[in-house]
């Protein structure tokens, strides 16, 4: 099976609000499927560099693509977080998981 190809999401055409919508999504998936490991926790608190080094430093990544509440599939990786929409493949860095982090309204 071939490996879907990465693409930034600069380079994907997409209406503002379906790539926030993709993003927000993403973003909070990834923060409940790694729940175990603080990762919201960290992103609000600390820089984002030092938030992926403390994430990493807890054990591999899981490697599956994992759908929660039938959203997008999605995975972390070293780069980010990568949303899988059919054939493509979103990045979301590291730096953005961190501003939506910090804008969330509780």
């Amino acid at each position: 099976m071939a490996r879907p190809v990465v693409k930034p999401k600069e380079r994907i055409s997409a209406s503002p609000t379906m790539e926030r919508y993709i993003a927000h999504y993403a973003i909070e998936d990834i923060c409940w499927l790694y729940m175990d490991r603080d990762l919201a926790d960290y992103l609000r608190r600390l820089s984002w560099r030092e938030a992926r080094r403390r994430v990493l430093r807890q054990g591999p990544l899981y490697k599956e693509w994992v759908s929660h509440r039938h959203h997008p599939p999605v995975r972390l990786t070293r780069r980010g977080v990568e949303v899988r929409l059919g054939d493509d493949v979103w990045l979301f860095g590291w730096e953005r998981m961190q501003a939506q982090i910090c804008a969330r309204r509780y």
